[in-house]
């Protein structure tokens, strides 16, 4: 995405067309919630696709992904404090949020399906770790090798998470009877892993020979499934649909039952699956138009697998731009993304969209 964005001849028509929404909670320590928020560009509920609407979840955020818990309530992200990444809680029923006083890196974080707690990854002098942040007790410990290991994925009930470990390929921790098992072995790279809901499945890419495999904890044995060069994965909480998307490609599910292959209607950037694997989350690529002198965006897009059709959830009209989806549930989705009304500074957020009741 481009760092900077060219203010739009139709900016002034849009802010007209909108409707007006009390003021949110103030949020963290980020970007510094601008006059115009609460004046000439108030929060405000926008125009979207779906039979929904969409509200920002807080003022300002960083590129990275967010997470939400599989009722939408708890949202993980990430936000600048100075020149340092840190992570935050918001929870989006009484839009208190709460700071971990951690500085993580890069790597996406997870939130467990219960709101129970985060997994992260947090950089050290000894290189980066993966670490827990347990929501009741406020405890944060690490649960990776400090010598390297990242890109945690945690269960629903936070009782399991994979990590990649250095020179250990990819390895489940079982935080009842704190034994490790290897889900990929040392000589495996491993990108784009996550962990099933119930923590019975695991889903990864290997990086060298570009296969995607499916891991069952149950037997300790791996299936590769018939993909290859793939850049986002996703898998439902009983581990039987599998998400997988390419690059400029139709996005993919993979139905274990059945071993059957869907495709979706037509190309889309697929980020998440929904915990009962009914529903894509994804972005669609919107060039910039020289007629209307309007900036590029990406609209978040909704995959209904079983009718095969997309919808639209932030069109045009809504003037968000969203590149990073959390799926939460067929009702509800959280995404990063950008307000264009506000040009670049403060413009980034965390919004969700919501189908009307």
């Amino acid at each position: 995405m481009s760092a900077t964005r060219r203010p739009s001849r139709v900016r002034a028509l849009i802010l007209a067309t909108v409707l007006t929404l009390t003021p949110p909670t103030a949020c963290s320590g980020g970007v510094a919630k601008s006059e115009t928020d609460t004046g000439d560009i108030p929060f405000k509920p926008r125009i979207a696709g779906g039979g929904g609407t969409i509200v920002p979840l807080t003022d300002s955020a960083s590129y990275d992904p967010a997470d939400a818990s599989n009722d939408g309530r708890w949202v993980a992200y990430v936000d600048y404090v100075g020149e340092e990444t840190k992570l935050f809680l918001t929870d989006t029923k009484t839009g208190k949020v709460r700071a971990s006083n951690v500085t993580v890196t890069d790597y996406p974080i997870a939130i467990s399906g219960d709101g129970s707690c985060v997994v992260f990854t947090r950089p050290s002098k000894a290189g980066d770790a993966a670490w827990l942040w347990e929501l009741a007790s406020d405890k944060k410990m690490r649960i990776g090798p400090a010598t390297g290991s990242s890109e945690p994925s945690v269960s629903n009930d936070c009782q399991t998470v994979t990590f990649r470990a250095f020179k250990k390929g990819l390895l489940l921790l079982d935080r009842k009877t704190h034994r490790l098992s290897t889900v990929a072995p040392e000589n495996v790279l491993v990108m784009y892993s996550q962990i099933s809901g119930n923590g019975q499945w695991a889903v990864y890419r290997e990086l060298d020979s570009g296969r995607v495999a499916l891991w069952s904890r149950a037997t300790n044995t791996t299936t590769y499934l018939p993909f290859n060069g793939l850049a986002n994965l996703d898998i439902s909480t009983d581990g039987n649909t599998v998400l997988i998307n390419g690059i400029g490609k139709r996005a993919a599910v993979y139905d274990r039952l059945t071993k059957k292959v869907t495709l979706s209607p037509r190309p889309m950037k697929a980020y998440a699956v929904s915990p009962d694997g009914s529903t894509v989350f994804g972005v669609r690529h919107i060039a910039r138009s020289v007629t209307t002198d309007e900036d590029d965006r990406e609209q978040i897009e909704r995959w209904d697998i079983r009718r095969n059709q997309i919808t639209v959830l932030t069109p045009v009209e809504s003037y968000i731009s969203g590149w990073q989806v959390a799926a939460v549930s067929n009702s509800q989705v959280v995404f990063s993304g950008r307000d264009l009304t506000l040009g670049e500074l403060g413009s980034k957020r965390i919004w969700r969209w919501q189908a009307k009741d």
